[in-house]
């Protein structure tokens, strides 16, 4: 079910990428609805993803971290399976990683404080927090271990209730929408 659901993720996000109108319109109120939640702006530290051009475009959020004056830390696929986060800055240099998502060349951090907000992206995602990824496991094996914030912005599109999370899989605290944050 999981596989099937990732699949029409997929195509959603890739439809949604063919109307570069509506998609941005959509982001900028989830933007928008992000900026404003007390947990966006009592963070010093942010945790993202750069985005491939079909998903969430994060290169705002980046821009609004820093202006904020926030630390920015985006993740690396490391040999074993597993993923680790380096600091950017408007500096720092990227190369493309193992999934063709830009990664940056630097020295990775060993971990965060429980003060970070990490924004995990997804294809499919419930109002419980729960989420359909890429399907390697590589945020739900991080998010076991950490302790920050969590939170997913969520297209329409993106949400689904007809699937069950599986026992592995790490929800996240809010969900943002267009219209709302579902605190979970």
């Amino acid at each position: 079910m999981k596989d099937k659901r990732r699949k029409q993720g997929l195509e959603l996000l890739k439809t949604l990428k063919n109307d570069p109108k509506k998609k941005g319109e959509l982001e900028v109120n989830i933007f928008n609805q992000l900026f404003e939640t007390s947990v966006w702006q009592e963070t010093k530290i942010i945790a993202i993803t750069m985005s491939l051009p079909f998903e969430f475009n994060t290169g705002p959020i980046i821009e609004e971290a820093w202006r904020t004056g926030k630390k920015c830390y985006v993740p690396k696929v490391l040999n074993n399976h597993e993923m680790a986060f380096i600091p950017i800055t408007p500096d720092t240099e990227y190369e493309k990683g193992v999934f063709g998502i830009e990664e940056p060349i630097g020295e990775p951090i060993s971990g965060f404080s429980k003060e970070a907000l990490m924004i995990v992206p997804g294809l499919i995602f419930n109002r419980q927090g729960y989420r359909i990824g890429q399907g390697g496991g590589y945020y739900d094996r991080y998010l076991s271990k950490y302790e920050g914030k969590t939170l997913s912005l969520v297209f329409p599109q993106q949400l689904s209730e007809d699937w069950s999370p599986e026992v592995f899989d790490r929800p996240v605290d809010y969900i943002i929408t267009k219209e709302k944050v579902i605190e979970v």
